[in-house]
C-alpha cells in the first residue's frame, strides 16, 4: 500500500528565508515603524535584525518556536 507524500506537506512555507508567519509579522512591524517615525534611519536596524533572524533560523530550524514558547511560559512554578 502506497500513499503519495507531497513535498509541500513536509517542508515549511517560507518567505525570504523565514517561516511565513514570522516574515509577515516582521514586515508589518518594520513598515509600521518606518512609516510611523517617517524616517529611513530605522531601515538599517530592521535589516540587521532580519539578517540575524535568518542566520539563527538556518542554524536551528526550531529556534523561533522555542523562543516563542519561552516567552509564553510563566516565570515561576506553582507549589
Amino acid at each position: 500500500m502506497k500513499i503519495p507524500l507531497y513535498q509541500c506537506t513536509t517542508e515549511r512555507i517560507m518567505i525570504a528565508g523565514l517561516p511565513r508567519n514570522i516574515a509577515i509579522i516582521g514586515g508589518t512591524m518594520a513598515a509600521a515603524i518606518v512609516l510611523g517615525i517617517q524616517s529611513l534611519w530605522a531601515v538599517p536596524f530592521i535589516f540587521i535584525g532580519y539578517i540575524v533572524l535568518v542566520l539563527l533560523y538556518k542554524k536551528d530550524m526550531y529556534f523561533i518556536e522555542i523562543l516563542l514558547d519561552h516567552i509564553k511560559e510563566d516565570d515561576y512554578l506553582f507549589p
